[in-house]
């Protein structure tokens, strides 16, 4: 049977009008072919990239499918409109879908979820779109092996529930936002300069483990949040490693924040900025707080903890303070230079700290002005404050 094509400048002509943009695919088997603005309702793999200048990508119409971009490249004219969109809420009786091997590129959203239904994104680049992917709903989305770069905000989510696992979150002016009750957990990724890399406000507990975060303003953000488990991270070269707030309405209770290498940031780890701080069974302990540029880990609070007091135990403090700028304690108009600084006004509570190693610091090793319980067994030598510690009795067993 003989074919015919449309030539090529005559097609880029009718290109304006989204439904004369058709690309080859594997829909069913059936080598039809998809348009912009189709509502796919079989596994489809695409056969070259498909463009659409206005309006929307792909519609996923249907539980269970499989969309693979087969190496090729969705890509939007920059104007808005979403790549691909699944909304599990009017598709019912199965998972969502598994989008796969490929890029979207140039929409308003690349990828977007309502009631994600255990949808899972996998193999993908996500680029120069507002956002790259956005999430409402705690049903579930695992996001694997994939890059999410150059977007305004990288991954957008509101009360959702995800996994993002090997994968690389670079040069978005947000990398991962989570509001409303979300918890996301990130695990053997990069998250590296973006503006905030991991920010989340009102979230619930998540693990964030083993990744990188580097080169961010803030690597990690956290209000009025639970912190959940930080863990094994290496946080390096931003501006803040961590920065948690909360007001005594959120919660922090049996959160962990182990075994982390804090390096040459300005601030590696900053409590406040809230009016009170809820620590309630927090456990900091054998993290490395490194060549930090002010200090290696702050608590700053004007009035005081409710809820329970945390523990700082088992850190090693050293070499920070060297290079503090404009961090100050408004409390006292004084620079923070030290390893460990805390200062908490008021509230009930106060924060245990013991048995960690202080060293070489510019300041103190350990500068506990107020709010603190010395739980004894402190060890410090070498910092540039010949006291060593104030506010807690530390040991020069080491000098």
């Amino acid at each position: 049977m003989k074919t015919h094509t449309l030539p090529a400048l005559l097609i880029a002509a009718l290109c304006g009008a989204a439904s004369l943009c058709p690309v080859a695919a594997l829909a069913g088997g059936d080598g039809g072919k998809i348009q912009c603005g189709t509502t796919v309702t079989t596994s489809i793999k695409l056969k070259s990239d498909l463009y659409c200048p206005s309006g929307d990508g792909l519609i996923v119409g249907a539980p269970g499918l499989t969309i693979d971009l087969n190496g090729h490249t969705l890509r939007g004219g920059g104007t808005g409109g979403t790549g691909i969109f699944f909304n599990g809420l009017n598709v019912k009786g199965g998972p969502g879908p598994n989008i796969k091997n490929g890029g979207v590129t140039g929409f308003g959203i690349g990828i977007a979820f309502e009631s994600p239904a255990g949808s899972v994104v996998e193999n993908l680049a996500l680029s120069a779109n507002g956002n790259g992917l956005d999430a409402v709903g705690r049903t579930g989305l695992t996001i694997r092996n994939t890059r999410i770069y150059n977007n305004k905000n990288g991954i957008n989510s509101y009360v959702a529930l995800l996994s993002i696992e090997h994968s690389d979150i670079i040069g978005n002016t947000t990398g991962v936002y989570g509001g409303g009750d979300s918890t996301i957990n990130v695990n053997h990724s990069r998250i590296l300069r973006n503006g905030t890399g991991y920010s989340v406000r009102e979230g619930q507990p998540a693990l964030v483990a083993n990744n990188e975060i580097a080169y961010n303003d803030v690597g990690i953000y956290q209000f009025e949040s639970w912190i959940g488990a930080i863990e094994k991270n290496w946080i390096h070269h931003n501006r803040v490693g961590m920065h948690h707030s909360n007001a005594s309405t959120g919660g922090s209770n049996g959160s962990r924040i182990i075994g982390n290498i804090f390096a040459n940031n300005l601030v590696g780890l900053d409590f406040g900025d809230a009016a009170v701080l809820n620590l309630e069974e927090v456990n900091i302990q054998d993290n490395t707080f490194r060549s930090n540029g002010a200090v290696g880990f702050m608590i700053l609070v004007g009035g005081g903890l409710y809820g329970g007091s945390g523990v700082v135990s088992h850190n090693w403090f050293t070499r920070n303070g060297f290079d503090p700028k404009d961090i100050v304690d408004p409390a006292t108009g004084l620079p923070i230079k030290d390893g460990l600084y805390i200062n908490i006004h008021g509230g009930p509570e106060k924060i245990t700290v013991q048995d960690n190693i202080a060293t070489r610091n510019a300041g103190y090793g350990i500068n506990a002005v107020a709010g603190v319980i010395d739980g004894g067994g402190d060890i410090a030598f070498g910092n540039g404050n010949p006291d060593q510690c104030y506010g807690v009795n530390c040991s020069r067993s080491g000098k």
